[in-house]
């Protein structure tokens, strides 16, 4: 990793059957924290993305998030999606179907580790088969530091 980033945490997924990911234990020693990772949404049907929980000891799986995603879908043109008062956040997914996976991400969550302020999320993920990239903003209406992420299978 480039000089101005610390590896704080590592998984490496073996299987195609793993539902979630959880970080736990998560420093509090830096302001911003950025997570990489690189995903497949499939499943049963073409609903399912991946997201992300956030919590201080425990996942918030209360209604404390709202995402706007925006992005670009092969074909077809810009799209938006709105989703207030969630109990996650959702990684940008606009015309993507179960046969294709949704690559690549990098997730910025800004403040992480601050007790004043609510927490904002910005995140990029796509491929260009499905949808060219899709971003996401995200806030958080906690205030607590991030000591626990949960990166999930969910459903829209």
């Amino acid at each position: 990793m480039s000089a101005t980033y610390d590896a704080i945490q590592t998984v490496t997924v073996a299987n195609t059957t793993t539902t979630a990911v959880n970080f736990t234990s998560i420093s509090q020693a830096y302001t911003d924290l950025i997570l990489v990772g690189n995903t497949s949404a499939q499943g049963a049907t073409d609903d399912q993305v991946p997201s992300i929980r956030v919590g201080n000891g425990t996942i918030d799986t209360g209604n404390n998030y709202s995402n706007t995603i925006a992005g670009f879908i092969a074909g077809a043109g810009a799209a938006s999606f709105r989703d207030s008062n969630a109990s996650l956040m959702r990684f940008g997914r606009l015309g993507q179907n179960s046969t294709q996976p949704v690559g690549i991400f990098i997730a910025h969550f800004l403040n992480y580790s601050n007790t004043t302020t609510n927490k904002t999320i910005i995140a990029r993920a796509g491929n260009s088969v499905f949808d060219n990239g899709c971003w996401t903003l995200a806030f958080h209406s906690s205030n607590k530091r991030y000591t626990y992420i949960r990166i999930q299978r969910s459903s829209y």
